[in-house]
Parts: C-alpha cells; sequence; structure tokens
C-alpha cells in the first residue's frame, strides 16, 4: 500500500494571473440554479491575458457586482506586492 503524501493548497506557490483585472456582465457564461430570482454573473478577468479568473453571482441585490468590483479595485491596488507581503498585512 503506498501512501500519498497530501500537500495543502497554500504551501503550493505559483504565480497569480497578472494585473490589470476587469469585471463586466458574463454573457458567456450560462448557470442552471435552483433559484425563482433572476440570476447572471459577472465576470473578473485579466486583461494582461485575456483569461476570466473568478466569477460572482449577480443576484436581485446586485452583491454579485459589489463583490467583482471589489476583488478588481484591491487586486489592480495590490500590483506590485507579492502575495506573502500581503499575508503578512504589509500594505501597497
Amino acid at each position: 500500500m503506498s501512501i500519498k503524501r497530501v500537500v495543502p493548497f497554500s504551501n503550493v506557490v505559483r504565480p497569480h494571473t497578472p494585473e490589470p483585472w476587469l469585471t463586466a456582465r458574463a454573457n458567456h457564461v450560462s448557470v442552471a440554479l435552483p433559484t425563482s430570482g433572476e440570476v447572471s454573473l459577472r465576470v473578473v478577468w485579466s486583461d494582461a491575458t485575456g483569461s476570466d479568473v473568478a466569477y460572482c453571482m449577480d443576484t436581485d441585490d446586485d452583491n454579485g457586482n459589489a463583490n467583482a468590483r471589489r476583488i478588481v479595485a484591491c487586486v489592480n491596488a495590490c500590483a506590485g506586492s507579492s502575495t506573502e507581503e500581503l499575508e503578512r498585512g504589509v500594505r501597497p
């Protein structure tokens, strides 16, 4: 029997997607959710790579839009700072 070593995700060092990040309504993503209200997605993507980074659910209360905007603002404001610095509380 072989034993596999599990490496916590936080110990795996990978570069994040380059800035700047942007957000908009995600027209190219469809999702089926069990809900009676209108649900759409906000996409967060990297302008540098053209790739999608995250999706935020945008419901009637517009939290998805606010969350996507905050993610983009925080990532762009922290450009140039390492993740390790940010985790230690070092502000850009």
